[in-house]
């Protein structure tokens, strides 16, 4: 403890502290009672053991969000290798045609839906009991054409709308990359050459 004399000057108590301490240390118990040496042991290491347990929790909690993390990306490679051995050697996709042929304006329809979105195992099982193994069928899943899904993907049990907006940005997306048609040249810049 303190003592103040004259203005500002402060001398320390070496006396005064310890008894402080020893009368805080009795009251800082946990009914507010005197503990006796056991007892005072006995809670300390209570107290000791709660911040190891704690510290030990923060630690869980975050191996355990990156082990989540880690899992998604492992399942969508799982659904990418099976939509692969699902379709098969296609040799027919890479035979070289020339390029006086084009490729059907509808072809994309038949890109595997888990090379179009992101999916987990179970959404990947959702969208197959509705008959979605493909780009075309999921686009005819998501326009409500389906008589058995008439609000489209909405009508998909255990599917919420968070994950609907997902999916559709990255199907819109992916259709822009790769189903748009090329803009037409423009005929100013051919006339002028």
């Amino acid at each position: 403890m303190l003592n103040e004399d004259e203005g500002s000057t402060a001398v320390a108590d070496p006396d005064n502290e310890l008894a402080d301490e020893l009368t805080t240390n009795e009251t800082d118990e946990p009914d507010g009672k005197e503990l006796s040496e056991f007892e005072r042991e006995h809670y300390e290491q209570i107290k000791q053991l709660e911040v190891e347990a704690l510290e030990s929790e923060g630690i869980y909690l975050d191996a355990k969000s990156e082990a989540k993390a880690t899992k998604e990306v492992w399942e969508r490679q799982v659904d990418r290798l099976r939509s692969l051995i699902r379709s098969g050697p296609d040799t027919q996709k890479t035979l070289p045609f020339g390029d006086d042929v084009e490729p059907s304006a509808d072809a994309w329809k038949e890109t595997p839906i888990a090379d179009v979105i992101e999916l987990t195992a179970k959404q990947v099982e959702k969208l197959t009991a509705a008959g979605v193994e493909n780009a075309g069928q999921f686009e005819e899943l998501r326009s409500g054409l389906q008589k058995d899904y008439p609000d489209g993907l909405l009508s998909l049990n255990g599917v919420g709308a968070a994950t609907i907006d997902k999916w559709e940005e990255q199907v819109i997306e992916w259709l822009y990359q790769n189903v748009r048609e090329d803009e037409p040249a423009d005929d100013t810049d051919e006339a002028s050459e």
